[in-house]
């Protein structure tokens, strides 16, 4: 354990799993670290939400140019 009593040793293998530890840790402090935990949590969730977007764009995309180059192909 560290110096604020949590565990150093836990493996954390995906953004959500690193979500809910930062959740966790917020339900447990109070005053100035709490805040500043709040405020990564927000950031860290918007870059989450932008990756997903990217996601969902980049397959959109994709799709639609298959689909228009099936279209132009036809014989």
């Amino acid at each position: 354990m560290n110096s604020f009593g949590y565990c150093t040793h836990l493996k954390i293998s995906t953004s959500y799993d690193t979500a809910f530890f930062f959740f966790t840790l917020i339900k447990k402090e109070k005053g100035k670290h709490r805040t500043f935990l709040q405020t990564f949590m927000h950031s860290y969730s918007f870059v989450i939400f932008l990756s997903l977007c990217k996601l969902v764009h980049r397959l959109a995309f994709s799709y639609f140019q298959k689909l228009l180059y099936l279209q132009l192909c036809k014989p």
